[in-house]
């Protein structure tokens, strides 16, 4: 970068932090009045300000100068207990004789406390690059508040609580030196050594790592660290033994040793290692590796409002996670991949307004922006740790916060607040730090600059036919990660990048000349030219990836402050950061319009924090969730830990139980016991009571009855009330409890003790797959019934079906291998469908024991589905005819009609068809006449075939009835109908001779022949004595006698007295017979 644009943006990183996060988050006015715990507390973020961006360095900073000001406060407190002062901690020792009571307990406390600070401070900025702008303030601050900060006597015998101050803050000091940090070596590394050689990432190109599981040393033209500070070169790894340092209520409990290369590795709170690349590997834990480090290109390809897309990014429709995923593969599902963003839903209300709240919608490219930088912790900031105590203050400047400890008692006094809660967050602070950072040396993974510049170097491992191939490389994403091909743009002059992997994201420092004016926008670049959405003069910070500082810190402040406030809400339960249009923005121009960021609770910052890492390039999701787990662990543990400090030397509970942790309604009426386990034994005649964190617990569990089942534990029982609740995370408060001098116990509180869902789940719908189940259906599993729960349910319990009236659900068989919970409110219930069985009907429904996953049984429901039953398939119960017999004289239009009958009430849409099966001749001669067809009612149907001629008779010719369809779509059994039709049409010949072959007859007419009227038979030559005889089609003889010959060869047969019908003419001679048929007419 050239060094006018990156002056240029210094300045611009200078103005805009400054102004945002000390005008935003340090006081409400400039009139405000602060506890001197409050002012030392400034005084110390600025001087961090203005020191090496050191998160880990910094946090112990933080604690160590709040633990001083604690020991100075603790000191004249008449209950509390001190950390050093008095106590071997690790393995230093610091005496303590004890102070005379002062006349002003209060005067002496803000006195100590000043000079503890005032030399803490000093000594652990002393060397600081900017100590000649962050120094002089302190003794300004000294003289303002009337202290004299010559004063060095560290004699606090004397009662001086100045010379107590300094005795403390020389304590603290040399404590420091004990505390495995290595400051005097300036906290370097004593053995960790990486195993990559450094990269340059100005220059285009591989990352030329040797193992892509291990963290890389990125080199820089010119290295800025985050508080603006100019390195010569880019420093090493920091922090990477940082498990050796003596932590604040992590224990060895907490502690796992690992080795390498002959050194030991101390790691707080093991999270095991995070997905690895293995090159030969086609299994999921590969795939979540490249997949976790492609998403942070994805998702920077959002920081461009030119996409269009608006997200509203109100508490109303962002946050509010209730849980997290448990493995890495199902916390890649917890992102939207593509999109951005993760799964919180947001909150319908403002508990504290009551209103919902309002819709804030913004460009998505401003918003993931914005978030990238404020999370940064850029030029002039109080890094990571720090930035929470900003936000501490912040909430306690709030007019309707108001300062309870845990929310409960006695409003305490500024001081007191600010005292007590800076020890227990700077501790949680500092135990993040050696927890996340003793992960970071040990897995030592790297970051995304290193990997995604490596693996795109490689290829791509989607295709093996395609160019550019390695099992190493990055899956294809089409619009996101692909191949260059011919053509491309990116190819090149000389396509010297022909098959390369380009990546669509933000393009980078190349494209914002000014940063002013300017903004890089999203599109496609070649993946050696890949940047985060980071200043390019420090692109990433000099530490391992794995796992996310920022989430560990932020989760550990936000369970810490939600304990500790007793809220989980900011005050007016909602929190804002305003971001100018065209100002915030540090190195490129935005945002785009006004913005307000929004949280209502403190999770929701930091998780709003988690993200902003990986818009920012800096971490792949895999870093993230870890932390934020890890944070769960370390708020809550710490604030104890702080508590037994505040409230040491008075008895205390050690452990609270329950004995149902989810309080059901197969409880009502029956007791529940709450076991509370004390240090010490206890007067047994006191009376422990328990207070429950949500006061709507209360009708729930009534009558409280207190038994003492050994000296130290007492059981305190509450009848349950089945009041169709649902409280979840219910917290409690134990006071009350007396030892045996009489000395009250210090109050306890247990979050998350129990839940009570005495709520019956309720069907919030009930569906079927088909609201007619006919013989299409027929087969195994072809009917569904779905009932939606309002909760989740016990998915190893079968809900109860019972479907009637038996006479129309025999066609329906439970199939219990085909049914199934679909997921943990929705269950599918199979049905078999059976066919011709069973009377047609409507179904009715019955729902019995749905049982959620508290155990408690739903009401038996019932409803009534349209959804009509009927597997019958209708049948021909007849079929008739006009006739049975056709002849000659039927030939013609509408000669047939069939009646078919049906057994019920058919689909007159539908044509049955009527078909003469096997029976070529009759299909031809009998024509089906569409015209002429017609439903006569809903059961019965005519069908009227016309009929050809031909010279044949067509005997025993099969009727098939068959494509009817009733009213409820189920097809008719085939009726079929063997010889019932004959065809009468042969008008040549009967018999056994054929007449043209005996005689050489060419010709008989006419036929038919009117009665009277002559017959003519024409037989070639002549025929002596001619016998004819004629029958009746019964095979009466009618007429028999010898014709002869009226001209050569023509014969003439008188028709008188033949009535109109069918005839055989049989001709005989000496030698020869043969019959023909006759037709004779009216």
């Amino acid at each position: 970068m050239p060094m006018q644009q990156l002056y240029t943006q210094l300045k611009k990183t200078a103005a805009t932090f400054l102004f945002v996060l000390i005008a935003c988050f340090t006081t409400l006015s400039a009139t405000a009045q602060h506890s001197v715990s409050r002012e030392w507390n400034e005084a110390m973020l600025q001087c961090i300000r203005k020191d090496l961006a050191r998160p880990v360095v910094h946090a112990r900073n933080i604690f160590h100068i709040s633990a001083s000001m604690y020991d100075a406060w603790a000191a004249f407190d008449t209950t509390a207990s001190t950390f050093l002062l008095g106590k071997t901690v690790g393995t230093y020792t610091c005496i303590y004789n004890g102070i005379p009571a002062p006349a002003d307990r209060i005067a002496a406390q803000e006195e100590a406390l000043s000079f503890a600070a005032y030399r803490m401070i000093r000594g652990r900025f002393l060397n600081s690059p900017g100590a000649a702008i962050s120094l002089p303030p302190l003794d300004t601050l000294m003289i303002s508040l009337g202290y004299d900060p010559s004063i060095t006597s560290t004699d606090y015998s004397t009662g001086s609580p100045a010379a107590l101050g300094n005795y403390i803050a020389a304590s603290y000091i040399a404590y420091g030196l004990t505390d495995g940090a290595n400051q005097t070596g300036n906290y370097a590394n004593q053995y960790y050594q990486p195993v990559n050689p450094p990269f340059y990432a100005n220059h285009a190109g591989d990352s030329n790592l040797v193992d892509p599981n291990r963290w890389q040393q990125i080199f820089l033209d010119q290295y800025i660290d985050q508080n603006g500070n100019v390195y010569n070169i880019s420093p090493p790894f920091l922090g990477a033994e940082w498990g050796n340092v003596h932590p604040f209520a992590l224990t060895d409990s907490n502690k796992t040793v690992h080795s390498r290369d002959g050194h030991d590795y101390n790691v707080y709170l093991d999270a095991g290692p995070p997905p690895l690349l293995d090159s030969t590997d086609t299994s999921g834990i590969t795939s979540d590796y490249k997949a976790g480090y492609l998403m942070v290109s994805i998702w920077q390809a959002q920081l461009d409002t030119a996409d269009g897309v608006m997200w509203d990014i109100s508490p109303g429709a962002i946050g509010n996670i209730a849980s997290y995923p448990e493995t890495y593969t199902a916390g890649m599902e917890f992102y939207n991949f593509i999109d951005g963003g993760d799964m919180g839903t947001g909150r319908a209300l403002n508990p504290k307004t009551g209103l919902p709240y309002e819709p804030n919608i913004v460009h998505r490219g401003d918003y993931a922006r914005i978030l990238a930088e404020f999370w940064a912790d850029g030029p002039n900031s109080e890094t990571p740790p720090g930035h929470w105590f900003t936000i501490l203050n912040y909430v306690g400047d709030q007019p309707q916060f108001e300062k309870r400890w845990r929310g409960t008692g006695e409003i305490i006094s500024d001081l007191d607040w600010d005292v007590r809660s800076y020890f227990a967050l700077s501790g949680a602070m500092h135990d993040a730090a050696i927890a996340a950072w003793s992960n970071k040396g040990w897995y030592d993974s790297p970051r995304p600059i290193s990997i995604l510049r490596w693996m795109c170097g490689k290829g791509q491992c989607s295709d093996s036919l395609l160019p550019n191939y390695h099992r190493a490389g990055t899956p294809l994403i089409p619009g996101y990660v692909e191949l260059v091909m011919p053509g491309d743009p990116l190819a090149g002059v000389n396509n010297e990048h022909l098959y390369k992997i380009k990546l669509f994201s933000w393009r980078g420092h190349d494209f914002i000349p000014d940063p002013d004016v300017d903004m890089a926008g999203a599109g496609w670049i070649l993946a050696e030219n890949w940047w985060p959405y980071q200043r390019s003069s420090f692109v990433t910070p000099p530490f391992a990836g794995y796992m996310s500082g920022h989430s560990t810190f932020s989760r550990t402040a936000a369970e810490l402050m939600t304990l500790m406030t007793g809220d989980p809400f900011f005050p007016g339960g909602m929190c804002e950061f305003h971001a100018t249009q065209n100002q915030y923005l540090v190195f490129e121009e935005g945002p785009s319009e006004d913005i307000t960021i929004q949280w209502a609770t403190y999770q929701d910052a930091s998780d709003q924090c988690s993200l902003s890492r990986i818009y920012g390039g800096i971490h792949p999701p895999q870093d993230d969730l870890p932390g934020r787990k890890m944070g769960m662990f370390l708020g809550p543990n710490a604030l104890q830990h702080a508590e037994d400090i505040f409230h040491a030397g008075l008895p205390f509970v050690q452990n609270v139980t329950i004995d149902q942790d989810l309080i059901s309604d197969q409880l009502a009426e029956g007791f529940v016991t709450i076991s509370v386990t004390y240090n010490e034994d206890m007067d047994q005649l006191s009376q422990p009571t328990i207070e429950f964190l949500n006061a709507v617990v209360s009708p729930s569990l009534t009558s409280p009855t207190v038994n003492w089942s050994s000296a130290r534990t007492c059981q305190i029982s509450f009848l349950v009330s089945d009041l169709d609740t649902n409280i979840t995370q219910v917290g409690v408060k134990v006071s009350g409890g007396l030892d045996l001098e009489s000395n009250e116990q210090k109050a306890y509180f247990q979050n998350n003790l129990f839940d009570i869902d005495t709520r019956n789940p309720v069907l919030t719908s009930s569906s079927a797959s088909n609201a007619l189940v006919n013989m299409s259906l027929v087969g195994n599993g072809t009917f569904m019934v779905e009932l939606t729960y309002d909760e989740p349910m016990n998915t190893t319990l079968t809900p109860s079906i019972v479907v009637s009236p038996t006479t129309v659900t025999s066609a329906l068989a439970f199939n219990s291998g085909m049914s199934s919970w679909i997921n943990d409110t929705t269950y599918q219930a199979a049905y078999d469908v059976i066919g011709n069985v069973g009377e047609p009907g409507n179904i009715n429904f019955n729902y019995a024991l749905g049982q959620d996953a508290a155990g408690n049984f739903q009401f038996a429901e019932s409803s009534e589905f349209n959804v009509f039953v009927d597997t019958r398939q209708p049948l021909v119960s007849i079929l008739t005819a006009n006739a049975y017999e056709l002849t000659e004289q039927e030939v013609g239009l509408e000669a047939l009609k069939f009646i078919s009958i049906f057994d019920e009430e058919m689909d007159q849409t539908i044509t049955p068809t009527i078909t003469f099966p096997g029976n070529a001749s009759a299909q031809s001669l009998l024509l089906f006449n569409q015209d002429a067809s017609y439903w006569i009612n809903e059961q019965t149907y005519l069908a009227s075939f016309d009929l050809d001629f031909q010279s044949i008779d067509v005997l025993d010719i099969p009727v098939l009835v068959s494509g009817a369809v009733d009213l409820r779509g189920n097809s008719q059994v085939a009726s079929s109908n063997a010889a019932f039709l004959d065809l009468l049409l042969d008008t040549t010949s009967v018999g056994l001779n054929d007449l043209a072959t005996s005689f050489g007859v060419t010709s008989t007419y006419p036929n038919p022949v009117l009665s009277g009227a002559q017959l003519f038979i024409r037989i070639p030559g002549e025929v002596e004595k001619l016998q004819m005889k004629v029958y009746a089609m019964n095979g009466q003889l009618i007429r028999s006698e010898q014709i002869n010959s009226i001209a050569n060869g023509l014969y003439a047969v008188s028709t008188n007295n033949l009535s109109a019908g069918l005839y055989f003419v049989q001709l005989s001679d000496a030698k020869r017979t043969a019959t023909f048929k006759v037709q004779v007419t009216d």
